[in-house]
This record gives C-alpha cells, structure tokens and sequence, in this order.
C-alpha cells in the first residue's frame, strides 16, 4: 500500500506537469497583466551570443514566469498562503487595517538623499529661481496605526532630519507631515502609493501659502468619482480579493487650460482641460490626472495673471498641479525619468521664475536621474 500511494503521488506530479507544459504551449500568450498592471515580457531573440553570456537564460526564465499557466491565480495563492503563514510583507508590501497595502520601507540612503536635495537647491540657485522642495511622506510613516503589528521601521523622520540639513536654508522645505497625520479625511489611497485629491489640495494650501498665493476654495470645486480603482501596491501584492479605491477628480469649471505633452519639450500634442477621463475606462485609472507619466508637460492658462512655474517632479505631482493651474499663465512640468534635455535653458527660453520640487520621499532618497539637473 506504501508503495502504491508513493507510485501515486509520482504519478499525479507528472500529470499535472504535463497538463501545465501543454497549457502553457496552447494557451495564447497575453502581453499585459490586468492585475498586476504592467506588460509582460515578449520570447527573447536568440543569438549565439544571448545563449553563451547567459542573458537568453534568465531573460527565457523571466517569459516563463510571466506565461505560466494561470499565473494570477498562482500569484494571488502564493499571497494569501504568505499571509497565513504570518509573512506580511514578503510580496513587498504590507497588509493593513482597514484595507491599506502599504509598500515596505526602504532602507535610508543617506548619502543619495544629502546628493539629491544638493542638486535641487543648487539648480534653483543657479537659475535665480523663488524655489521650494515638496517631500510627500510615505503612507505607512503617516499611517502607522494601520500597520501590521510586526513591520520594518519607516525613515521618515531620519530623512526628513536630512533634509532640512542638507538645505540649511537655502530653499524652503514644505513639510506636510504634521498637516496629514491631523487631517480627518483619507489622505492616501488604500490599494496605491500616492496622495488622494484631498491629500493633493492640503499641499496645494501649503504651496500656496509658500508662494504667497490665494488658495481656490474647496467649495469652488466640483467632485467626479470612480468607484473600482486599483492601483500600484494593489497590483505588487497579490491580494486579489483587497476591495477597490475611489478616486475624485475635482473639477474647477472656471478653470480652462491647454495641456501640451511630449517627451522632449517639442509640445507634439494638445488637450483642453485637466483630466483625461478615458484613462477611467482602463485598468489604469491614476492616469486620469495628466495622462500619467510623461518627460514635458505644458499647462496654458490665458486666464491667469501669474508668473510661470517650473515642476520638477515626480507622479506624486500630477493630481496637485492641476489645482496651481488656477494661479500660473504657464507651468513646466519636467519628469527627469524620462526628460533627458538641459533645463536651465528652457527657464531662459521661457521666462520661467519659480521652480517647485515634488517627490516622494522613497523617489528623493533613491532616484538616481535628479543628477540630471547638474
């Protein structure tokens, strides 16, 4: 009987290994994962050199891994079993109350955040720009009451310390962190890394205050939302069963622009208004703020009376600058991810005076293309 039942587990091992390779030969191989929000790896060219170097093997490991049969499926299981096993975070994020995920935090980087602030506050300097730094602080520092009872310890504070340091006056720091743990309404998405619209208007206040602005009031804004959002530590997790987000677009009717987009400044296409409400149809949706992440990006305001504004940033940028659209003819937004131009002679060409940073605090201590302002 021993011996049938080991013949059996054999057995049943090779069939479903079978069953696998002939679902994963069958099936027809998708190009993008709806859950997890990105696309998947195309079967990698193979050359002599690709299979000797090793590069054909792992990049051949990763188009099976991201082909496997029912690999949502398995992910999600692999999520769920973590969490039974009491392993929050293994996927990298963290399950919190009150349905929250929450990225891990990443290890203080001293040194690239002393750099990072360095190049801000000296590209102002040299520009002869009105400047200050916008440092969004992460959801699991503001939150903690909504972590799990065993997590790693979040930086803010160390880095926040650093900061202030590494200016040592020489540009303003907004700091939002006092602001957000005393607000009484949802200041971060529960299924995503960056700040609601709520959150998004408390900076601009603070903005507004730094640059001697008046603030449009809240009740001026009418309030569009979605109900199924899903967002970026949602599809990092696995934990497909997490109920979804809402987001709110505020929409100010006295308000008309012009967006230009491009990767490098050329403002290849135009779109009226602020919101590109297709982007709520699609899996998705954070992209319904200035058509997500993109090098250039041009608001026209004729209306405005204001001076012209350069954004330094990353995407935690895009749902704020949509309310200091209000106060500027024109704003600049440069994402040095993508935009590999120098600056300083657009702030010439343009007639650009102020310049604001806004980066997450995890983007500040790491992004290594903030080098791209020297």
């Amino acid at each position: 009987m021993k011996k049938l039942y080991q013949h059996l587990s054999s057995v049943v091992f090779l069939v479903l290994v079978f069953v696998l390779m002939l679902l994963f030969i069958v099936l027809p191989k998708q190009e993008y994962s709806s859950n997890e929000k990105r696309v998947l790896s195309d079967f990698p060219a193979v050359s002599a050199q690709s299979v000797f170097d090793g590069s054909f093997g792992t990049a051949f490991e990763t188009y099976l891994s991201d082909h496997f049969p029912l690999r949502s499926f398995f992910v999600g299981l692999n999520s769920y079993y973590q969490l039974m096993l009491g392993n929050n975070g293994a996927t990298g994020i963290y399950k919190g109350a009150d349905g929250y995920l929450f990225s891990k935090p990443e290890a203080l980087k001293a040194d690239r955040l002393t750099r990072n602030t360095g190049y801000l506050s000296t590209f102002a300097e040299k520009n002869n720009l009105n400047a200050a730094l916008l440092a969004v602080p992460t959801a699991g520092y503001i939150l903690d009451e909504k972590l799990p009872a065993v997590h790693e310890e979040y930086v803010d504070e160390e880095a926040f310390a650093l900061i202030q340091n590494s200016l040592a006056g020489r540009m303003p720091l907004i700091d939002m962190r006092n602001t957000f743990r005393s607000a009484q309404e949802q200041i971060y998405y529960r299924t995503d890394h960056h700040i609601t619209s709520a959150g998004s208007y408390l900076c601009y206040q603070a903005i507004c205050n730094q640059f001697g602005l008046q603030p449009v009031q809240r009740s001026s804004f009418s309030v569009q939302t979605s109900e199924d959002f899903y967002g970026t530590t949602y599809s990092r997790s696995g934990l497909w069963f997490t109920k979804p987000d809402t987001v709110e677009i505020w929409k100010d009717e006295n308000l008309s622009v012009k967006v230009y987009v491009s990767e490098d400044g050329s403002e290849d296409w135009t779109h009226d208004g602020l919101f590109f409400m297709h982007h709520l149809d699609a899996d998705d949706q954070y992209p319904v703020f200035l058509d997500g992440n993109h090098g250039y990006v041009h608001i026209r305001n004729e209306n405005a009376t204001g001076g012209k504004l350069l954004i330094v940033k990353d995407s935690y940028a895009h749902c704020l600058t949509g309310f200091l659209a209000a106060h500027y003819s024109d704003i600049y937004m440069i994402d040095l991810r993508y935009y590999k131009l120098s600056i300083s002679p657009l702030v010439a060409e343009k007639g650009i005076d102020s310049v604001l940073f806004v980066y997450g605090l995890d983007n500040l201590m790491t992004d290594s293309n903030i080098a791209w302002l020297e």
